[in-house]
């Protein structure tokens, strides 16, 4: 009888001790919850965050559920813009309006910036521009057609109306405000085409097709710095912001459907962008004519379909100078008074490059295989 009680007294106090273990780990993890100032910190459920950072001029604002889901909750049909040859179909939303939710945590209105970058917790991203902002209603959605999001799709799925559905954004976890790009930044255009031509290539499998591409990195100018953000904008007028060493990872298809496209087995397809018109990467921009023909108004002059000059150093914001430098990739070069500049235009040789004429002015102010233009000090 002796042993026996003193049998169950051992295993009283090891019980008690696993208690009293148990107790402090569980008090432990409830003081990880909670920060010095008192207030509740963002979660993680299954590996998938349960906050939503903003990040906003450097500054980092983690936002926890349990304070979104304080503010004012919507409940909307919305339909997104379908897809080629499928049907218009409204879905029931359930969330809160990004408007309150930027007026609550971050003090500015969804309207003040230039733009936004939505970012899934797998990488995907994608850019709300300022026309979007201004007049879309854009709702942080954690409800879908009356069933909360899947796990892997919280904490938060980014619903814009009357758009492709890629701008409903799952896994939300980040919002970045973009700064406005400045057009007087860009000194100089890069023809895409004549850039490409002397780049070592190579063959690209897109949907079983062997079209070419080039890694973005080879095409960029030695010389140009890292910017914050990388601007392109495709030909159907789809603008995007993209980080500099994700742009930089990827490749240029410039052959075959979709081309020029920007393209990565790395990258969520999402963030590809087909047809892209030109991009900026620094004070450069980079621009397709082939792709200008398709975004902008071109004309029959001199018997050549051509797309006039000042339309594209519009679009590329090419600052204003009292001349500009024509340059050719055989270094031949030419500098053209800004009064001229609307005498000029620009065509497709045979050869697939670029050439630029002007009108009226003397016949060595025509280069061809032009690759480069830029405004003169």
């Amino acid at each position: 009888m002796g042993q026996e009680r003193e049998s169950m007294s051992v295993l009283k106090r090891s019980v008690m001790a696993i208690l009293i273990v148990t107790t402090a780990f569980s008090l432990v993890l409830t003081a990880c919850s909670v920060d010095g100032a008192g207030q509740e910190t963002a979660g993680v459920e299954n590996g998938v965050s349960l906050s939503l950072t903003i990040v906003n001029g450097g500054q980092e604002i983690v936002v926890s559920m349990d304070e979104i889901l304080k503010l004012d909750v919507v409940e909307k049909e919305v339909t997104p813009v379908p897809r080629e040859d499928e049907e218009t179909q409204a879905r029931l939303v359930k969330g809160v309006l990004l408007e309150d939710v930027f007026q609550e945590f971050a003090g500015i209105s969804q309207k003040d910036p230039e733009a936004i970058r939505l970012v899934a917790g797998d990488g995907y991203s994608i850019e709300v521009a300022k026309d979007l902002l201004q007049t879309r209603e854009i709702i942080l959605a954690f409800e879908l057609d009356g069933e909360p999001l899947e796990g892997w799709e919280k904490p938060l799925r980014s619903v814009v109306p009357d758009v492709f559905e890629m701008y409903w954004v799952k896994n939300l976890e980040k919002i970045e405000v973009v700064e406005a790009r400045s057009a007087a930044d860009i000194e100089k255009i890069i023809m895409l085409e004549s850039r490409i031509s002397y780049i070592t290539d190579q063959e690209y499998d897109y949907y079983g097709e062997a079209d070419r591409a080039v890694k973005i990195s080879d095409l960029l100018l030695e010389f140009e710095d890292d910017p914050e953000n990388v601007y392109a904008q495709s030909v159907d007028g789809l603008e995007k912001n993209e980080k500099p060493d994700i742009f930089k990872s990827a490749y240029l298809k410039y052959t075959g459907s979709d081309s020029p496209m920007f393209l990565s087995e790395d990258l969520p397809h999402g963030m590809w962008i087909k047809e892209m018109l030109y991009f900026t990467f620094g004070s450069s921009a980079y621009f397709s004519l082939t792709a200008g023909f398709e975004a902008l108004e071109s004309e029959k002059i001199e018997g050549i379909n051509a797309v006039r000059l000042p339309g594209i150093i519009r679009q590329c914001g090419l600052k204003q100078a009292n001349k500009y430098i024509f340059r050719a990739i055989d270094n031949y070069s030419v500098e053209i008074e800004a009064g001229s500049i609307g005498q000029g235009y620009m065509y497709i040789q045979e050869n697939g490059l670029p050439a630029v004429a002007f009108e009226g002015l003397e016949k060595n102010t025509k280069i061809k295989d032009l690759l480069y233009i830029g405004a003169a000090e």
